[in-house]
């Protein structure tokens, strides 16, 4: 029974990430309700329940039957994977729920790098927020303090590149979500975390022979594994 509410608490948390990944995009309201963004007619409760309306709907809009994409049924099963995966590793504990709602920030922010080439730093302050808060009250903010370290070499090594090339290699979006990786791996891990992610990156820069890539992505999914690693 409980596996199968935590399965139902990650529909919803992917479910909420794809409202944040269409929204802040377009400085959208996150508090109003949703509409169909076809014919613009405002959706009932009972067309929004993850999953299962997709497949009652067939797909389409109840109103206009116009096709909806599938990529929200996509992500609420992501949001779910996500969930039962860290329930597995971490039981009923703080540890679950809070980890929950950082990923939850860092896939929508992924989503957001990845698809529009811009980073929420609203969306990244705010997991900053919960991170630090919870660091706070189960350590001090020294674990705060010390979970920087790694954010101040990037931000060196940022300063260093951009005087070399006259160019922005590191955006400021990409520290702010460094220091998010950070105070959920701690300093030592979270240099294997950017390794891996530069790796990711790097490999699929030269895979789609472009002069950027979305790194936050990469640092995410590097975060999800060396947390699993360590843990």
């Amino acid at each position: 029974m409980e596996w199968l509410l935590v399965g139902i608490i990650g529909l919803c948390m992917g479910s909420f990430v794809a409202v944040l990944f269409v929204r802040i995009p377009q400085s959208q309201s996150l508090c109003t309700r949703s509409r169909c963004p076809l014919c613009g007619t405002q959706l009932r409760f009972y067309h929004l329940v993850p999953l299962l309306s997709f497949a009652f709907l067939r797909g389409k809009c109840a109103f206009c039957h116009a096709n909806i994409s599938p990529l929200y049924p996509v992500l609420e099963l992501f949001g779910m994977g996500i969930s039962l995966a860290l329930f597995w590793r971490f039981g009923a504990s703080r540890e679950y729920i809070v980890l929950l709602a950082l990923f939850a920030v860092l896939f929508a922010a992924s989503l957001i790098d990845w698809q529009h080439e811009c980073v929420s730093g609203t969306l990244l302050f705010c997991g900053l927020g919960i991170a630090y808060a919870y660091l706070l009250y189960v350590d001090s903010v020294y674990a705060i303090l010390h979970s920087l370290d790694v954010v101040g070499v990037v931000a060196l090594l940022a300063v260093a590149l951009y005087a070399l090339t006259g160019r922005k290699s590191i955006g400021d979006g990409d520290i702010v979500a460094i220091a998010l990786s950070s105070a959920i791996l701690g300093t030592q891990y979270n240099y294997l975390a950017l390794f891996l992610a530069s790796g990711m990156a790097l490999l699929s820069l030269l895979s789609v022979q472009r002069q950027k890539i979305a790194f936050i992505p990469f640092l995410s999914i590097a975060t999800f594994m060396v947390l699993f690693w360590i843990s």
